[in-house]
């Protein structure tokens, strides 16, 4: 069963589809031998048209992502929650390279 609309899950995890940065970063990090535990935050710096307020969705995609992945904790808002930019929708700790 496919569960996202455009990638698909073994896409998403390989990071066949993700930003370059990502991928540098993972490289780079191997490189060095260093892979440390980081706290990341998902907030939105601004909503479209100045909005003083968002609703979450998709979130619960983003979550399934991380299902499994040894050594991490996330913590979300749940799906449909109100929330104003800048305020974290998505937090996840762990080793940079596990997510």
């Amino acid at each position: 069963m496919r569960r996202f609309h455009i990638a698909t899950e073994e896409e998403i995890r390989l990071g066949r589809v993700t930003d370059a940065y990502f991928l540098n970063a993972r490289r780079v990090l191997r490189e060095a031998g260093s892979d440390k535990e980081v706290a990341a935050e998902v907030s939105v710096k601004r909503l479209p048209a100045d909005r003083p307020w968002g609703v979450l969705c998709g979130i619960e995609e983003a979550a399934r992502l991380l299902e499994g992945v040894e050594g991490i904790e996330v913590d979300a808002l749940p799906e449909g929650s109100l929330f104003r930019a800048g305020e974290p929708v998505l937090a996840i700790r762990g080793k940079y390279t596990s997510f």
